[in-house]
């Protein structure tokens, strides 16, 4: 739009006559530097529409002095794209204003585990708003997202809505916690903790890439979408295109048969995930994101008739996938890379159990369960999976992403039917997908129906599952004590803690001391002692308000942290014990 007004030139200065507003941009060696150089005669300048698309049409300066800077937080054209184990080790410089957010964070998180979730009333709430849009300001994107997350979570408590998560809750509250320990103790901290306004994007040498499967988004952020994996042909690394966009489930469909644009093509997220692409000039970011901008050329060419989820890792044993999954244990959720926790498998469907679908795993002695990653009735999962119990010896290739807290569990994202050898018989159940489908299912987004599966039966029998005991309730018996107070604290405040010599206290004290956890009993002493101190100090002590709170949030966070460590620790032993064998 900008093109087609009045442009004029006089020494440094060139003015814009767009209708009744005038744009003036002034710089003394011709380069705009910042906002400074640019006006408008119009009430929002210098935000406003007339400055934006006047500065759209200027061409970039490529100077060496402005492109060593850029450089260093831009795209770079020599850059090689992360490999699975380089780790972004940058750090980011803590300032007064993040400081300043982070204090403010702490305050209104001790304010929610004084009185708890269910209690919290709007004072309460607008207050994690705000320390979350003062987060955002002081640039700390993670923390900020992460206050968004607790405030509608908290929201769905006080509506007693059905989606309300009490251990998510939890988890979030902890992480702005670690935050804010981190940024009010350290001069610096790892770029992940802060986190980043736009993604930086580096060249990728790829040259044909391989649709995988899509799957549904919906955050408690309040973002709804579809993500798309696809998988390079040559060396088998998994990428992602993203469609997202403020809002529902109900974005969620639109997304999936929705285009998206991909350079100089637009393509719908249904056959993206069935398509084989030959690429150029791609960009990716650390998390492996790939770009999406005009400059990248992708053009559709014939797929190759292979098994579906057996390229790249997917080839390898059972075995050798999850040893590549916990691989990652130790990494921050931050700098993992998209797929990480996703395994394929070839299962066997042996019936129900509760929620889940029971399967034989092949190279698995342990039969595994298959649930669901987002429970809405708006999604397929639920259908599908009841679906699919009620055909017992029905053989799929599945793609499932493991849940790693929960042995021998994980949600099921897509199915495969396995192909059949010519002169072996075709025995009931078998998986028959429409043709456009391509043989692949997305269980989120794609409905199953009756027909497509021969020999299915109207009934199906719970399956109970025998042999050693649950592993998900040995670790609980491990765990719970300590998880029992952190969620309490989250939803009842202070109260919901007992006092030391209460027998609720005594018993759980004597349970982590019998399984050989005195530090485990150390902290759940330390959580009752700062809970019911922090009650008393106000009327009896001349410590500060802001003290109190950070010896309560460090309670928390010790709590929680040793927490979270056995329960991954005690998991993954799980699992190892059993693939060891």
């Amino acid at each position: 739009m900008a093109d087609s007004w009045n442009w004029t030139h006089q020494e440094n200065v060139w003015t814009i006559q767009s209708n009744e507003e005038t744009v003036r941009l002034q710089s003394p060696n011709g380069v705009l530097t910042g906002l400074d150089f640019v006006s408008c005669s119009c009430l929002m300048s210098p935000k406003c529409f007339h400055i934006l698309a006047c500065c759209s049409c200027l061409p970039l300066e490529h100077s060496q002095a402005s492109a060593e800077p850029a450089s260093e937080e831009h795209s770079s054209a020599d850059a090689s794209p992360p490999t699975d184990r380089e780790l972004d080790t940058r750090t980011v410089e803590v300032t007064d204003a993040m400081r300043a957010s982070a204090i403010l964070v702490r305050e209104s998180l001790s304010a929610l585990l004084r009185v708890g979730a269910r209690n919290a009333g709007i004072l309460l709430q607008s207050g994690l708003l705000r320390a979350g849009h003062a987060s955002r300001a002081s640039d700390l994107y993670s923390l900020s997202n992460t206050m968004l997350r607790i405030a509608e979570g908290v929201q769905r408590f006080r509506q007693q809505s059905d989606e309300a998560d009490s251990l998510a809750l939890k988890e979030d509250v902890a992480s702005a916690f670690f935050a804010c320990h981190s940024l009010l103790n350290q001069p610096t901290v790892p770029k992940w903790i802060v986190g980043q306004s736009r993604r930086v994007f580096e060249s990728l040498d790829v040259r044909k890439l391989n649709g995988v499967l899509a799957e549904p988004i919906l955050t408690r952020s309040g973002f709804a979408g579809v993500s798309v994996y696809l998988q390079d042909t040559n060396e088998g690394g998994l990428y992602t295109v993203n469609e997202l966009r403020t809002g529902d489930t109900s974005l969620i469909r639109q997304a999936y048969r929705g285009g998206i644009d991909l350079g100089g093509i637009t393509v719908e997220a249904k056959e993206l995930c069935r398509s084989t692409f030959a690429v150029q000039e791609l960009t990716v970011s650390e998390d492996r994101r790939l770009g999406k901008g005009k400059s990248t050329r992708w053009a559709t060419t014939k797929r190759e008739q292979t098994e579906p989820f057996s390229g790249g890792r997917f080839a390898n044993s059972i075995d050798a996938q999850l040893e590549k999954l916990f691989s990652w244990s130790d990494t921050p959720n931050e700098q993992r890379p998209a797929g990480w926790d996703l395994v394929s498998i070839t299962a066997t469907v042996m019936g129900s159990n509760g929620a889940t679908v029971v399967v034989a795993v092949e190279g698995s002695d342990q039969p595994w369960r298959l649930g669901v990653m987002i429970d809405s009735p708006e999604l397929e999962y639920r259908h599908n999976l009841a679906l699919i119990a009620r055909c017992p010896r029905l053989q799929l290739r599945c793609l499932v992403r493991v849940r790693e807290n929960v042995p021998y569990c994980a949600d099921l994202l897509a199915i495969a039917n396995i192909s059949s050898v010519p002169a072996e018989p075709q025995v009931d159940p078998r998986l028959e997908l429409p043709q456009d489908w391509q043989g692949i299912c997305n269980t989120g987004l794609d409905r199953l129906e009756r027909h497509f599966i021969r020999g299915i039966e109207r009934w199906s029998e719970e399956i109970v599952l025998e042999g050693e005991s649950d592993p998900v309730d040995t670790i609980a018996k491990y765990t719970t004590p300590i998880e029992r107070r952190l969620v309490g604290m989250v939803l009842g405040g202070r109260d919901a803690i007992p006092i030391l010599g209460s027998k609720s206290h005594r018993r759980d004290s004597n349970q982590l001391k019998k399984l050989f956890l005195p530090m485990g009993a150390h902290l759940l002493d330390l959580l009752a002692t700062k809970a019911h101190e922090d009650a008393v100090r106000v009327a009896y002590e001349s410590k500060s308000v802001s003290e109190s709170q950070d010896e309560s949030a460090t309670a928390f966070l010790a709590c929680d942290t040793y927490n979270r460590t056995t329960k991954r620790s005690l998991t993954i032993s799980k699992w190892k014990v059993h693939f060891a064998s």
